[in-house]
């Protein structure tokens, strides 16, 4: 995940991406939680990703317009992708 500034390596493991009601596509924002795993020998940071939502629209509203555009005939395959993250999250 990165932003204009700034990137960190993020996973989500088959057990968290199960609830996860959209697919997440290259260039989203989106807002995460999850742990932070530390690797002293590298000096690097992975966020283990349990959550995921759309940033500014609803998860489900998402979900049911990625349906939508799925079920159309021009439909292609999913392929794995990166997405942006913002660096702080405001409520």
């Amino acid at each position: 995940m990165n932003d204009e500034n700034s990137q960190i390596s993020a996973v989500c493991f088959k057990w968290s991406n199960q609830r996860i009601k959209f697919l997440p596509e290259n260039g989203m924002d989106v807002i995460c939680a999850g742990q932070i795993g530390v690797y002293e020998k590298q000096g690097a940071y992975q966020i283990n990703v349990r959550d995921i939502e759309p940033r500014g629209v609803g998860a489900q509203a998402l979900a049911l317009e990625q349906l939508k555009e799925s079920s159309s005939p021009k439909a292609s395959s999913t392929k794995p992708v990166s997405v942006s993250c913002p660096t702080s999250r405001s409520r």
